[in-house]
């Protein structure tokens, strides 16, 4: 990102600007504390943006958790189903091969 051009800016602005002096006190100029202002109000904007973006990004996270627990409990109860169908297969198999051995 161009953060450190984004200070340096700021730097090079406010060594541009000349102190306001009154009766031997340096004041500081009402640019600088304009640039400090805006500069201030950009990052506030910035940091709702990404609070808000990142409570999105936490909602999203969540659903696709959720969705992934239900994914992988239909997986398991498929499994299930499909040993009970194996189990039942194989005592028909066996049951017909018991009925070949009886003739």
């Amino acid at each position: 990102m161009d953060q450190g051009l984004k200070v340096l800016d700021f730097l090079s602005v406010s060594n541009k600007i000349n102190p306001i002096e009154t009766k031997g006190e340096a004041g500081v100029s009402l640019e600088l504390f304009e640039v400090l202002e805006n500069r201030l109000e950009q990052i506030l904007t910035q940091y709702q943006t990404l609070k808000t973006d990142n409570a999105s990004l936490l909602k999203s996270l969540q659903e696709k958790e959720q969705a992934l627990k239900e994914a992988q409990e239909n997986l398991d109860k498929i499994g299930r189903e499909r040993e009970l169908v194996k189990q039942r297969i194989d005592q028909l198999l066996h049951k017909l091969g018991s009925l070949g051995a009886e003739t």
